[in-house]
């Protein structure tokens, strides 16, 4: 197939091909249907491809492939580099192995860890489903249909990226950006902004944009998209009626929805809710009827409760400094502030490390963990949980550790079940 059934590829596409081939002791390595790109070097070279992929699998136990894991090849001498993921499936009493692989130009591959764990997400997803078609329909014809949304995904994921915005030089509204930047840093900075045109979203967007790290900035984008994109930080998207709660249960990290139309901050569930989120969301993708999927799609709903986020004295003293400001400073002010909470959050991180080493619990009681606020001068509530996220940035046990042994975090724990 090629290029001109994805239109949206075209300028600037990353993919030179993607497609799927198995392996079993019988037929040796087999290519199955593939998506080839005119001009680019996938026609010549997927067999290759698919041989690479597959010539490993063998000597790999079979539970291996179980959980959709994601391998990279860096082949760029040859001009691509491969993301491939693998499943099995029994046929006739003997695995059958197959892989899914995408091989995209080296100039698209960033370093950045982030990068990496999105396209590996998506990648697995995607292979999730590829899973059950086969499986389900006994066919390993696909349609493009069945490829799209996550291919779609991959490549505003491939292709974001943008320099350090300059902040607004004029007054900002304090009540209105207090609480999006209050919701932006308590939800490490993955925040979409809803609006009509760019323009009506600028003076935000470069606002919080300056409360980026580099590697975060390397992962936003000022395109404005039909859909959010699971795995950036800082970007846009065109009107929404609703949630677009499939997208949204997709991202590994909590967000802050943006409503500019009527002045809206909207937060998702804390950061260990919108990670079990996520999982449920995967185990919806490998079910196998839609009446599974609709009803367990329903009751994810049910249980997902994100909030409305309203300005509070922290980040409003912030938004003060910031209007007071000169505007030729402004980024470095911005700067210093993500610097300080950046410090805060390290000591944080050493502070509960050593508590825990008096503990047999896997969390911090009540007492312990305000002791902590207290000895880092944590007065507000709501900056002391920007703190924690972003923590939780460098230390993935941090939130947990932090409020996990909280009343009011354990109630919330139990109103979703």
């Amino acid at each position: 197939m090629n290029d001109t059934s994805f239109p949206f590829f075209l300028p600037n596409n990353p993919f030179l091909g993607f497609g799927v081939a198995s392996y079993d002791t019988l037929s040796g390595i087999r290519p199955g249907q593939n998506w080839c790109f005119s001009g680019s070097l996938w026609e010549g070279v997927h067999k290759d491809c698919f041989r690479m992929c597959l010539s490993s699998i063998p000597r790999q136990p079979e539970e291996y492939v179980n959980d959709y894991p994601v391998s990279y090849f860096d082949v760029r001498d040859s001009g691509y580099c491969v993301f491939v993921s693998y499943f099995s499936i029994i046929v006739e009493d003997r695995p059958v192995f197959y892989c899914f692989a995408m091989a995209v130009y080296p100039k698209n591959v960033k370093t950045n860890s982030y990068f990496i764990d999105s396209v590996y997400q998506q990648i697995s997803l995607l292979t999730m489903r590829i899973h059950k078609i086969i499986e389900f329909n006994s066919t390993v014809k696909l349609n493009e249909s069945d490829i799209h949304d996550s291919i779609v995904i991959l490549y505003e994921i491939m292709c974001a990226n943008m320099s350090k915005p300059s902040p607004p030089k004029y007054t900002i509204s304090p009540q209105f950006v207090s609480a999006a930047l209050t919701s932006h840093l308590q939800t490490q900075m993955t925040t979409i902004i809803e609006v009509k045109t760019y323009e009506e979203a600028e003076s935000l967007f470069n606002f919080l944009g300056c409360f980026l790290f580099e590697n975060q900035i390397e992962m936003s984008s000022k395109t404005i998209r039909s859909h959010p994109v699971p795995g950036l930080f800082l970007q846009i998207v065109c009107i929404h009626q609703e949630l677009p709660y499939e997208y949204l249960w997709q991202f590994q990290r909590p967000w802050t929805w943006i409503r500019m139309s009527q002045q809206q901050v909207i937060q998702s569930p804390e950061i260990d809710t919108q990670k079990g989120v996520f999982k449920e969301f995967r185990s919806c993708v490998q079910m196998r009827y839609n009446e599974e999927i609709i009803s367990c799609k329903s009751k994810m709903q049910k249980t997902y409760r994100p909030k409305f986020i309203l300005s509070n004295k922290w980040s409003l003293s912030i938004i003060e400094q910031f209007n007071k400001t000169p505007h030729q400073i402004r980024t470095y002010f911005c700067e210093q502030q993500l610097g300080h909470y950046m410090r805060i959050a390290c000591v944080m991180i050493e502070k509960i490390n050593a508590s825990m080493k008096n503990s047999n619990s896997p969390f911090l009681s009540q007492e312990n963990a305000q002791q902590i606020e207290h000895q880092l001068n944590l007065t507000d509530k709501e900056e002391s949980k920007a703190i924690v996220a972003i923590a939780q940035l460098f230390d993935g046990l941090a939130f947990k550790r932090m409020y996990a042994g909280r009343k009011e975090v354990f109630m919330q724990m139990i109103a979703t079940i």
